[in-house]
């Protein structure tokens, strides 16, 4: 059957719903001699087109579709009136949402059940968001509520079969496609606070069956306890520097200071013990806890998060087993010198690589990340080279269990066992000319004919001819 082109009310439809690009949708049409008058099938490989927009329009059929990058609208599919209508209430009212940046629409069960949609428009400083944005800002407020538009999952979009906006508890079936788009344009947009984090508390709920359940919640707003993206660097250093800025961000900054710390290869009990000590001193009257002088609840956060983020991160992030962050034996300058003679970058190389693996190296295996091995150890462009090198020696050792056709991050070194830990004034030296430096004394003689460096390596390495 051929469709007419699309009108103007149609295209405004399609903008504001329809994914325009190739992809997988879902249509729901009656299938003849079927059990069920209405049966779902995938349309698979192609654009949702026009003739799909008419017939999902004129009711024939109804299509769910994936998220658009940039959706404008976000709902929530009520399945379960009874329990999900206060819980989404609730949390509108915690989140500021008005009744006018909201719109209820029927879905085809609504009769039976009292099934609906309710839409409404987010944006973030005034612009439309992301779906992956949108998705980690209300799936963890609204759960269990199915939130839609959802990666990887298909949604029905509305005004099609059975499809109509309520207003005022009465079901608006008589208002033209037009009309009904107007409404869903006049809908208010409600701006993402993203400036607001969650400062945390336990609340222990009782279950029917006796369990306990923990709820991590705002002191202010009662809101869930959600961590954000980790932060850069320079912003956890001013944060650490300046302290909490605003009230409900205790929680957060606890836990991201706690990140910071374990990705700076702290043992769990010093960075517990730095984050308490910093709330004493940091908090600059922002938490209302610390005003009422709650530290056994506070140092009780603090420790149960580092446990959380000490057992759940650790295959993401180096491990972490002693409190130096480098170790180098002077039988480990030999050995990277007789694997390198005369290749000075080489050399410092595997000094570097056997400085970070010693200081971890309680654990069979450990983990060197591809960003240490090319930030830390080598380089993008030559840490391949090193690792394959020093596997065909039998001195690098890469545990590739259950990693088919995966890089393998857990490696284990084959070492001289009977060497002596360099170091200089007590602590340990992590600097590889330094270190031929205090082994040999200085004797820029010795430090040539052993590793074979180039004379003018030596010269700008170690200041010039004295000890010739």
């Amino acid at each position: 059957m051929a469709y007419p082109p699309l009108t103007d009310t149609e295209k405004k439809f399609q903008n504001l719903f329809v994914y325009p690009y190739r992809s997988n949708f879902g249509v729901e049409e009656k299938v003849a001699g079927a059990t069920e008058d209405w049966q779902w099938r995938t349309i698979t490989n192609r654009s949702c087109g026009d003739a799909d927009i008419k017939r999902h329009l004129s009711g024939n059929a109804s299509m769910a579709l994936g998220p658009r990058w940039y959706p404008t609208f976000w709902a929530l599919d009520i399945d379960h009136p009874q329990d999900e209508l206060e819980q989404a209430y609730n949390q509108f009212d915690r989140l500021g949402i008005s009744e006018s940046q909201t719109l209820q629409v029927t879905s085809p069960k609504y009769r039976k059940n009292g099934n609906k949609w309710i839409f409404f428009r987010p944006e973030y400083n005034g612009r439309p968001c992301t779906y992956k944005m949108l998705d980690n800002y209300f799936q963890p407020r609204f759960s269990p509520i199915e939130n839609y538009p959802r990666q990887n999952k298909l949604g029905r979009i509305p005004l099609g079969r059975l499809s109509n906006i309520i207003i005022d508890d009465r079901v608006l079936s008589h208002l033209s496609l037009s009309e009904q788009l107007n409404l869903f344009e006049k809908i208010d947009p409600f701006e993402l606070d993203y400036s607001k984090f969650y400062e945390g508390k336990k609340v222990s709920d009782k279950k029917a069956n006796g369990n306990s359940v923990e709820h991590a919640e705002d002191e202010e707003t009662g809101q869930s306890a959600v961590q954000s993206s980790k932060l850069s660097k320079t912003d956890i250093k001013q944060l650490i520097n300046m302290g909490l800025q605003s009230v409900g961000t205790r929680y957060e900054a606890q836990f991201q200071i706690l990140l910071y710390k374990f990705d700076e290869n702290f043992m769990e009990e010093e960075a517990v013990a730095f984050t308490q000590d910093w709330m004493r001193r940091k908090s600059n009257g922002f938490s209302e806890r610390v005003r009422r002088h709650d530290w056994k609840i506070i140092d009780k956060e603090i420790a149960r998060q580092a446990k959380r983020i000490w057992s759940s991160y650790t295959k993401w992030l180096p491990d972490v087993t002693t409190k130096v962050s480098f170790v180098v034996t002077d039988e480990d300058l030999v050995l990277g010198a007789n694997l390198f003679y005369g290749k000075t970058a080489l050399q410092k190389q595997f000094f570097n690589l056997v400085a970070y693996y010693r200081a971890r190296s309680a654990n069979e295996f450990v983990v060197i990340s591809k960003k240490n091995w090319c930030k830390n150890i080598a380089s993008s462009r030559s840490y391949k080279k090193l690792q394959n090198f020093l596997e065909e020696k039998g001195i690098l050792h890469a545990d590739r269990r259950y990693q088919i056709g995966v890089a393998s991050q857990k490696f284990k070194l084959v070492l001289p066992s009977n060497g002596r830990t360099i170091e200089q004034d007590g602590v340990n030296v992590g600097n590889f000319y330094q270190a031929l430096k205090t082994v040999y004394n200085n004797d820029l003689r010795v430090i040539r004919g052993v590793t074979g460096m180039p004379d003018t390596t030596l010269f700008d390495n170690f200041g010039g001819l004295n000890n010739f």
